[in-house]
């Protein structure tokens, strides 16, 4: 009743090529692409120069520079340094661009047959920042 199919790719005759393309465009990606690892409210973020993301607060208005002095590695390739726990002058600059609070949580407890619930909500004070550089 069942035949058995069998699923082949078509043999690629171009396969080194496109192999030595994929190569270059990671060299050449990975070359222009530095990136620092920073510690921020508990929580560590890779990041890139102009890259934007949600951090706890932060003290300062929009439009203030804010310094992150606590990176833990920087560089790219063979050039990554690490620090132990962080590196020793290394620094990364970032613009505040808002201050905002994150989605409603729910913490909601329950024990069955006991009569015990307890739901409690909770919204995270945030900021939103702009990397402008990574001095490392």
């Amino acid at each position: 009743f069942f035949k058995k199919i069998l699923l082949t790719r078509p043999p690629c005759a171009n396969l080194p090529a496109l192999r030595a393309r994929a190569e270059q465009e990671q060299r050449t990606h990975s070359r222009h692409m530095s990136y620092a690892v920073i510690k921020s409210g508990g929580k560590q973020h890779r990041i890139t120069v102009g890259a934007t993301l949600d951090v706890e607060k932060l003290e300062g208005n929009e439009g203030d520079i804010v310094t992150f002095a606590e990176v833990i590695a920087a560089g790219e390739g063979e050039s990554l340094r690490t620090g132990s726990p962080f590196l020793s002058g290394a620094t990364v600059a970032a613009k505040v661009v808002k201050q905002f609070r994150g989605e409603k949580v729910i913490a909601f407890k329950f024990k069955r047959r006991k009569g015990y619930h307890r739901k409690r909500g909770h919204r995270q004070s945030l900021t939103k920042v702009e990397i402008t550089s990574i001095n490392a």
